[in-house]
């Protein structure tokens, strides 16, 4: 058969990825999405939201009597409220993970000059603060440190 390809392996697996080609599906520039698939709790809140075939609860459904029972549910017992709010919970822990990555610990204690034990309590109060970018950019990098440098002085005089 054509099809087949038969790779000759010499037993060594990093010599024989080496030679092995690799097919890339976007150098084809076939339309296809591209964007993330959804996150865990992003697909608890459209399953807690959505009735069965993905209908939402509405006015149109409702008058023509198709109303989802989940849906309904849902929205009385608080489930999803529930889950919006971890959702919120899961994208500032992720915020304060990439900000700790983005930094030493040395910036914030000498440069910033906050305690080592204050690191995690001064970036989450900086993540609650409504003016904080909620995606970082490193081109966006300088403007960030102006805000962190702004809040430090902020957290300082309210916290010691």
């Amino acid at each position: 058969m054509d099809e087949v390809k038969i790779h000759h392996l010499s037993g060594n697996l990093a010599k024989d990825t080496e030679n092995i080609k690799v097919f890339n599906k976007y150098e084809l520039n076939a339309p296809m999405a591209r964007k993330e698939p959804p996150t865990e709790i992003e697909r608890r809140i459209y399953t807690a939201t959505t009735g069965p075939g993905g209908t939402k609860l509405d006015l149109l459904t409702i008058l023509t009597g198709r109303i989802p029972v989940d849906p309904l549910l849902n929205k009385i017992n608080g489930r999803t409220n529930k889950l919006r709010d971890l959702k919120k919970i899961d994208e500032n822990t992720s915020l304060l993970k990439e900000l700790k990555l983005k930094f030493a610990v040395s910036f914030f204690t000498e440069f910033l000059k906050i305690e080592e034990l204050e690191i995690n309590s001064f970036l989450i109060n900086c993540i609650e603060n409504s003016k904080f970018p909620k995606k970082i950019k490193s081109s966006e990098q300088t403007g960030l440190i102006d805000f962190l440098i702004e809040n430090a002085n902020y957290y300082k005089k309210k916290y010691y």
